[in-house]
C-alpha cells in the first residue's frame, strides 16, 4: 500500500493512474477502521483498478470541541487493516496540507443541511461539504463509497456532486452490523459494557418499525411505540426518532413520497449514535 502524505505525492501517484486509464475508487474515512470501513474497500476494489483511502479527523465538521479530541486515532491499526483488503493507496495529510489558516466556506446545501443531523450539530455539513469537495476535486476519483449508516450524509455529498457538476459516482453501501444488530461505527468503542447492550436495542426498535410498517399500521403508532421503546432504554437521551422520505428527509407521507427511511439519534452519557433503516 502507497502512502502519501501530501497532496503532491497523491497527484503524482494518481497522475500515473489515469496515464494507464485505470479507473479510480475512492473511500473518505476519519480512520478508526472497522469492518464497515473495509467493506467499502472491497467493493470499490471489485469495481475500480485503483483504490484509494483517506484518513482525516476533519476539524471543520465537528461542532463539539471534545468530540474532536476524543475521536480515536488507532493510525498503526488503521493501516494493517486496510493492507489486509489490498487497499492500493492511504491518504494520510495534517491538517496544515488541508485548510489554509482562516478558510471559510460558504457553501449553502438549503434545507438539507439544517434539519435532523444539522440542527443538532450547527454548521457539521458545512464542514462535511468543504473537506468532502476537497477531495474529490483532488482525487476526481471515477466512484466514490460512502456507508448508508450516515445518511444525511450521503444525500448532502450527492447534493455537492450535482451543486458544483462533479464527475464522481455516489456509491451508498448498506450498513454492516454486529451480531446483536448495532451499527458499526468507530464511536462503538467509547461505550462501556452496559452501554454496549443498551445500543443493541436500536437496531430492534427499527427492526420493529419495518415489520409494522409492512404489516400498513398506521405511521403514528409506529412512531410512538418508537419513541417509548428508545426513551426506555436508561440513562439515554433520545435526540429524534422520524420516518422521513429518502429523497429529502421530509417527514414521510405515502401521498407524496416515495420509500421511507427510519432515522434515530441517541445521546450515551459516553458517545452519540445515529442510525437508520429503510422500511420498503
Amino acid at each position: 500500500m502507497k502512502i502519501c502524505k501530501t497532496k503532491k505525492e497523491l497527484s503524482a501517484v494518481l497522475a500515473l493512474a489515469k496515464t494507464n486509464k485505470q479507473s479510480i475508487g475512492f473511500v473518505p474515512t476519519m480512520g478508526a477502521i472497522h469492518t464497515g470501513h473495509t467493506s467499502l474497500i472491497t467493493k470499490s476494489k471489485s469495481e475500480n483498478d485503483l483504490v484509494v483511502c483517506s484518513i482525516f479527523v476533519n476539524p471543520t465538521q465537528f461542532n463539539d470541541p471534545s468530540d474532536l479530541i476524543k475521536y480515536p486515532r488507532p493510525i498503526a491499526n488503521d493501516m494493517q487493516l486496510l493492507e489486509s483488503v489490498n487497499c492500493d493507496v492511504l491518504f494520510l495529510p495534517e491538517i496544515s496540507e488541508m485548510y489554509s489558516p482562516g478558510e471559510i466556506w460558504e457553501h449553502s446545501f438549503g434545507e438539507i443541511e439544517l434539519c435532523w443531523e444539522g440542527a443538532i450539530r450547527p454548521g457539521h455539513f458545512k464542514g462535511v461539504g468543504q473537506i468532502v469537495y476537497k477531495l474529490l476535486s483532488l482525487i476526481q476519483p471515477d466512484k466514490a463509497y460512502f456507508g448508508q449508516k450516515d445518511f444525511q450524509q450521503t444525500i448532502v455529498v450527492k447534493q455537492l456532486v450535482k451543486d458544483f457538476q462533479l464527475l464522481t459516482e455516489i456509491v451508498v453501501c448498506p450498513i454492516l452490523r454486529a451480531s446483536d444488530g448495532l451499527a458499526l461505527s468507530s464511536r462503538n468503542i467509547r461505550l462501556n459494557e452496559l452501554e454496549r447492550v443498551d445500543a443493541a436495542k436500536i437496531y430492534n426498535v427499527l427492526s420493529d418499525c419495518k415489520s409494522q410498517f409492512l404489516q400498513q399500521e398506521a405511521i403514528s403508532t409506529i412512531q410512538l411505540t418508537a419513541e417509548n421503546a428508545l426513551k426506555s432504554i436508561p440513562n439515554v437521551q433520545l435526540e429524534y426518532f422520524a420516518i422521513v422520505a429518502q429523497e429529502d428527509l421530509k417527514i414521510w407521507d405515502s401521498t407524496k413520497h416515495m420509500a421511507p427511511i427510519a432515522i434515530v439519534a441517541l445521546r450515551f452519557p459516553s458517545v452519540r449514535l445515529i442510525d437508520n433503516m429503510v422500511l420498503e
